[in-house]
């Protein structure tokens, strides 16, 4: 009976790495650089590596303030506790999450590299020995240099088992090279040789691996400005095989020299060298001297008669910057600006004929050379253009960029001008071009621009359409009629003629093979300025689907014709034909079918094999709407009646083009054959990459095991759950098929190997951040505050995939410095824990989300009305998607924390001392995400409840006790394709007492306590108002147990080339102490407009000023407010 493997470590004497095949060499930058310095030291290969241990430095503790320092002390060590307990999870659950891997073991490589990057080199195999006829494997050795190539270690017995071969079993020279073919293929080796020596029980074979040099890390050095550019054109990366030779260097040397060159530095210096880190393992260091910058000196010009040598000069150094930096791509430019003002003299043929330059290093400067050939002068006239100016209609004409003028290019000019006024709404805008020569042989093209009045499209409708609605097609369309909410609503000859493309598609689709738009009426009335477009359809018969076989499996017919988009009675299409083929290979392939290949046969009601194709017309037949207009419309006039008819027919009416192309197929048969070969299972599953990651991190994300059916499905799911990690720049799943010659048993093919690729990031960082912040109070009262931020983060702390963050923050007042010496001021201390795929030690199925915070805040900035506060404590969070994108989540949190609060809405109030309090609550929470975009939303809707259960749920910690309730809604509603979107929002939330009070509200005051009542006012709520300033009906405390708040809000684009967006907003709320405060009456209001600018197309700026509808003594007419994102 076979038996597995045995490993036997013997002795291995190093092998040198093959050199590949040279890659392209890039071509060299434009301008002449000297050689730079380079120098590529590759590493010893002694025959053992070594370890090395790294340990992570530990942050310094930071001491709060000393008012706090009983409070903190009271919650500090129970927190941090909780806290560190949570951080040293994994390592309880997993022992070896203090191990790393081994520093020898190789690194991730980059599957998304840059096009010049050189991509991962296979190992090269050695041939391998001849065996005797019916030889038995009767041992197997694996022997590499690396630690994890021991005999107890799990990588080892890993690479055995992914050989296939088996002691006890039949060996031949042909597995023997499949299984050499297979270590090479994974990733790890360099080089495979297998050797073989007979023994008493059979022939012992042995893998001698060579493993390959790899990039731990890669640092530029020397030019700080320009680093982060440099970085972005790195072709060694982080995790890359090491080729041997300097080839690789040469071509990262002429990738940052063209660089320099292109930046305007010359002369740059770039030493590159390697560091061994072991034997197995090196760092490259790219050290870079940007070398010096020229100065454009002198300009020689030749050819130039209408222009002066100073106008000219004047206009090339306009293009250089201030300090008339030298770049070739700046001296193309300056060209280019040359011939433009040619352009716009008249000279319409004007060219450079030669061009070049010299350097001089040694006084720092370049000189330019050019020549011109002016060619003849014309001019250019426009009359009639009143819309556009003369400069507008020229500019993108054929003729004026390329110099080129004849009659066709005359021609595609007037279109270009027409097809620009229809863009606008000029439908019925004419162009004619004539050339003449004025009395003193002057060259003139006059251009007479027919504008006619503007006319807006108000209608669309179809003749002959009855597979699909009207509403269905205008969806899918370009072209769309005049609404207030669409700017333009003009139609279009190039938009018109795509979107009956797409009219015609759809009505193929629907299993309309011979449907085809015979005809387009533009109708205009009220001369011209309303226009009304009928399209005329001929749909033809429809094919349907008699009968569907599948051919050529054992499975169940039946489920894979219920998988099938097309079944008997359904239209046929070319389109569904290819859906269905995809879903067969992938139903097989998910049940581990190895390659499948799926073919289609249509048949005939008599089992002949006919076109699954529509018919399609000669491509001379059909008229092209876009180019071809004038021959395919015919136009006709009511003039009594002010109305205007375009008749354009698609199709020439010559003999050949009137043989109508028609499928008169009623109904087609299907047949499907699928080709594949023996169900394939999922191998061995190696991962490289994990340098800093744990092993057990990548693999827990992988949705398969070895001895799976194989499924590409599983690896794409397995690939983009590794990249939500975000620890990743690249994920890669790379298949190892070991091929027919690899052992496996009778009627089963060998299982494919799977090498999951991993580039790892960056994963700690220290930032310092440093702003300025204008806090507006009132109109005549600003606060000015410096902000502080300083970070230290670490997002896989002990290689968990973990995060691990300290934030430390501190605001003061740079207007009156005093503040600080009276303990006036903002700051914060954070200790943030955060865990995507919290599992509880093992007791939760499904991973959750954990978030942990140890927190110190310190607020005495505040802006009155807002209560001064400061609070030291602990939360914690979980949450959990309910179904993997269905944007329903569930959220428990925990909090304990230690308030201290005063009310500044009275200045008598700044006298008392802080009421302090603590809290101890429980809070669920649900969530409903279904906008498009969370930071920028255009359509969907967004909801979300939460319970805070606040109590003394011990009986010995004297906490607060009230319950709170918070329900929010928020929905998007596009108007139409023009950009307006119509937002609203409403709120309600309301508290009582806790639950041991027998949720009684409190008789006296409120009971929230100060910091956890709910406010309104301010750019978040009721706009117009100041932060907070609303009070509930008979009381001047801050804030209130009941609210009641709704904003309605119409963003429209306002100029959109610049990203700025306009709004009008209606804001309305009351707070109130219990539900018998709320009424209509009490209702605050207030409207207003805003300007949103956004950043990337996706951040917004709001500045929104806001007019309060229900003054009342003491309030101010209106409130500018700023933020950083929308109000809902």
């Amino acid at each position: 009976m076979p038996q597995p493997p045995q490993l036997h470590p013997r002795p291995h004497a190093p092998h040198g790495l093959v050199r590949p095949t040279p890659p392209r060499v890039p071509t060299p930058p434009r301008v002449p650089t000297p050689a730079a310095t380079l120098r590529l030291r590759l590493p010893a290969r002694p025959a053992a590596a070594s370890c090395t241990a790294v340990s992570a430095p530990t942050p310094a503790a930071a001491t709060p303030l000393q008012r706090l320092a009983t409070a903190s002390a009271t919650l500090a060590p129970v927190a941090l506790a909780l806290l560190l307990l949570l951080v040293a999870s994994p390592v309880l659950a997993d022992p070896a999450a203090l191990h790393p891997t081994a520093p020898g073991q190789p690194l991730p490589i980059s599957p998304a590299a840059p096009p010049e990057q050189t991509p991962d080199r296979e190992g090269d195999v050695h041939e391998p020995p001849a065996l005797p006829e019916g030889a038995v494997l009767a041992e197997l050795r694996i022997t590499c240099p690396l630690d994890r190539c021991a005999p107890e270690h799990p990588f080892a017995e890993r690479l055995a088992r992914a050989t296939g071969l088996t002691t006890g079993a039949p060996v031949d020279a042909a597995a023997l090279a499949a299984a050499a073919r297979v270590l090479a293929d994974i990733g790890f080796f360099a080089e495979v040789e297998t050797r073989a020596e007979s023994t008493a029980d059979g022939v012992a074979v042995e893998f001698v691996l060579t493993p390959h040099v790899l990039i731990r890390r890669v640092r530029v050095r020397g030019s700080t400005a320009l680093g982060d550019e440099i970085r972005r054109r790195l072709l060694f990366r982080r995790g890359q095989i090491l080729p041997p030779g300097d080839t690789l260097a040469q071509r990262q040397e002429a990738a940052i020299l063209d660089f320099f060159s292109r930046r305007g530095w010359f002369d740059a210096q770039v030493e590159i060298t390697t560091r061994e880190i072991t034997p197995w393992l090196v760092d490259v260091q790219i050290r870079v001297d940007p070398g010096q910058r020229l100065r454009v000196d002198r300009i020689h010009l030749r050819g130039h008669e209408h222009f002066s040598y100073e106008e000219l000069r004047d206009m090339m150094l306009g293009e250089f910057n201030f300090l008339q930096a030298f770049t070739a791509e700046r001296f193309l430019r300056a060209q280019e600006a040359i011939i433009r003002r040619y352009r716009e003299e008249g000279f319409l043929q004007a060219r450079v004929v030669r061009q070049g330059f010299r350097l001089h290093r040694e006084d720092g400067t370049a000189h330019l050379f050019l020549e011109i050939r002016e060619g003849e002068r014309w001019r250019v006239e426009f009359t009639g253009n009143e819309v556009f100016r003369t400069r507008e209609l020229l500019s993108g004409l054929g003729f004026y960029e390329s110099g080129i003028i004849d009659d066709e290019e005359l021609r595609v000019a007037s279109r270009e001008i027409e097809s620009r006024y229809a863009a606008v709404g000029y439908y019925f805008a004419e162009v004619t071009v004539t050339q003449r020569r004025d009395p003193d042989g002057l060259r003139v093209l006059r251009f007479q621009v027919d504008e006619g009045v503007r006319s807006e499209l108000l209608s669309i409708a179809f003749e002959g359409l009855t597979a699909l609605r009207t509403s269905e097609v205008l969806n899918a369309w370009e072209t769309r009629t005049y609404s207030i909410f669409s700017p333009g609503g003009y139609l279009q000859w190039p938009l018109l003629e795509r979107d009956l493309r797409t009219l015609q598609t759809l009505l193929h689709e629907t299993g309309y093979l011979s449907a085809r738009v015979e005809r387009v009426v533009v109708v205009a009335e009220r001369g011209g300025r309303e226009l009304h477009l009928r399209v005329f359809v001929d749909e033809g018969p429809r094919t349907t689907v008699a009968d569907v076989a599948v051919r050529g499996i054992d499975d169940d017919i039946h489920t894979q014709r219920a998988s099938l988009s097309m079944g008997p009675g359904e239209p046929f299409s070319q389109a569904g034909l290819v859906r269905d083929q995809e879903l067969l290979r992938t139903f097989h392939e998910r049940r581990g079918a190895g390659q499948v290949e799926v073919t289609s046969v249509c048949l005939d009601d008599r089992g002949r094999a006919v076109s699954c194709l529509p018919p399609v017309p000669p491509a001379e037949c059909r008229l092209n709407l876009a180019t071809q207009r004038r021959e395919a419309c015919h136009r006709s006039s009511i003039e009594a009646e002010g109305v205007r008819v375009d008749d354009c027919r698609l199709f020439r009416p010559e003999a050949a083009c009137r043989v109508v192309t028609r499928d008169e197929r009623q109904t087609v048969r299907l047949e499907h054959r699928v080709d594949m070969r023996v169900a394939t299972s999922l191998g061995e599953v190696f991962v490289r990459g994990t340098h800093v990651t744990r092993e057990g991190v990548v693999r827990r994300e992988l949705p398969f095991t070895p001895g799976d059916p194989f499924d590409a499905g599983a690896l794409l799911a397995g690939q983009s759950s590794l990249r939500g990690l975000g620890l990743y720049n690249s994920v890669r799943m790379v298949t190892v098929d070991p091929g027919e010659d690899a052992h496996a048993p009778e009627g089963e093919q060998p299982p494919v190997v799977v090498s999951v690729h991993l580039e790892e990031t960056p994963y700690r960082s220290v930032d310092y951040r440093v702003g300025i912040e204008g806090r507006l109070q009132a109109l005549s009262d600003v606060l000015v505050l410096q902000t502080n931020e300083v970070s230290w983060r670490d997002i896989n702390i002990f290689g968990s995939a973990m995060e691990l963050r300290f934030v430390g923050e501190l605001d003061v007042d740079i207007l009156t410095p005093s503040r600080i010496a009276q303990e006036e001021f903002d700051a914060a201390l954070r200790a943030i824990w955060f865990d995507p795929r919290f599992r509880l030690f093992g007791a939760l199925r499904r991973p959750w989300e954990a978030r942990a915070e140890l927190f110190w805040d310190y607020e005495l900035l505040a802006p009155p009305p807002t209560p001064q506060q400061w609070q030291t404590g602990l939360d914690l969070r979980i949450r959990q998607e309910f179904q993997r994108r269905s944007g329903l989540f569930f959220q428990l949190g925990f909090t304990v924390r230690h308030v201290a609060s005063r009310d500044q809405s009275d200045p008598e109030l700044l006298r008392d001392r802080f009421d302090s309090a603590l809290i101890l609550s429980v809070i669920p929470r649900l969530t409903l995400e279904r906008r498009d975009n969370p930071l920028n939303p255009t359509r969907g809707f967004f909801g979300e409840t939460s319970l805070e259960l606040a109590d003394d749920f011990v009986g010995l910690l004297n906490t607060r006790r009230y319950t709170k309730f918070s329900l929010r809604g928020s929905q998007f509603v596009p108007l139409g394709r023009s950009g307006f979107v119509l937002g609203t929002n409403a709120r309600f939330g309301a508290a009582t007492g806790g639950i041991t009070d027998g949720l009684r509200p409190a008789r006296d005051g409120y009971s929230l306590p100060l910091s956890e009542r709910f406010r309104l006012g301010g750019v978040n709520s009721l706009r117009g108002f100041g932060e907070g300033a609303i009070r509930a009906p008979g009381s001047e405390a801050f804030g209130g147990d009941i609210l009641v708040s709704g904003n309605v809000e119409l963003r429209y684009p306002f100029l959109r080339d610049m990203g700025l967006n306009g709004a009008l907003f209606l804001d309305t709320g009351q707070l109130g102490r219990s539900l018998g405060d709320l009424s209509a009456d009490e209702l605050r209001w207030s409207t207003g407009f805003g300007l949103r600018w956004l950043i990337a197309d996706l951040i917004p700026l709001v500045v929104d000023y806001g007019i309060a509808l229900d003054r009342r003594p003491g309030e101010g007419a209106g409130r500018l407010h700023f933020n950083v994102g929308y109000t809902f």
